[in-house]
């Protein structure tokens, strides 16, 4: 018996935390399933390639995917904005790249992370109705892997104009899609309602959404009714 390393056949592109991740898969499964035997396709047994499981690249262009969640409950005042900010600063701390999207009009996830958001020349609200690039709007903060889509209070004239626009729930996935590679998460912080930007972050959370719940009926009754929404 032979054994070699998946590293060889799948190559070392990737940069960053993802080629990580992906390493270190290749070594815990190495021992498992790239040992040559009689059993496996005999044009592998005398070959340089080692032999490779149909569902490996699968599993590693999933291990390189960014990961996008929105974070909403349409009752304010339960944590959505102080959850988002705390995870993505924790991420960022392990080693994730991060880009926090404030889609909240009342910028509370912008000014956390040290925005002052009369100062922005581009903000959500730009990218949302004007076409600006997200690429030009996103700002560092004070963690380098941390970064945010900033919001400033204009973002709340968004509910009206969006409305007349075709595919509006699609804009925030669209404008995302460019930079989207550069992140291992994204997290989409969210108003206190159902409106339009709250529908365009859901469309556009294609990993799943937290819903940050108080112990109270109030916020209870928010989570079922964004359930209703979502399912």
């Amino acid at each position: 018996m032979q054994t070699r390393c998946f590293w060889r056949c799948v190559g070392s592109e990737g940069s960053g935390r993802s080629s990580q991740r992906t390493e270190t898969f290749i070594t815990c499964a190495q021992a498992r399933f790239a040992t040559l035997s009689p059993a496996q396709p005999s044009q592998y047994r005398d070959q340089a390639t080692p032999y490779f499981p149909f569902w490996a690249t699968s599993v590693i262009i999933w291990l390189k995917m960014t990961r996008i969640y929105a974070l909403a409950n349409q009752k304010g005042g339960v944590g959505k904005t102080t959850t988002a900010v705390n995870l993505g600063a924790y991420l960022a701390a392990a080693g994730e790249r991060v880009l926090l999207v404030d889609v909240d009009p009342q910028a509370n996830a912008t000014s956390c992370l040290g925005v002052d958001q009369q100062g922005l020349s581009h903000s959500t609200y730009d990218v949302l109705l004007n076409g600006t690039p997200a690429e030009d709007t996103i700002l560092l903060s004070n963690h380098s892997r941390l970064k945010i889509l900033p919001s400033k209070t204009a973002l709340a004239g968004a509910e009206v104009e969006l409305v007349g626009l075709i595919a509006r729930e699609q804009r925030l996935r669209r404008a995302l899609e460019p930079v989207a590679d550069e992140y291992d998460y994204i997290l989409l912080d969210c108003p206190p309602s159902l409106g339009l930007l709250t529908i365009n972050a859901l469309v556009a959370a294609q990993n799943g959404v937290l819903i940050p719940v108080q112990c109270e009926y109030l916020a209870l009754e928010g989570l079922g009714h964004l359930l209703r929404t979502i399912y």
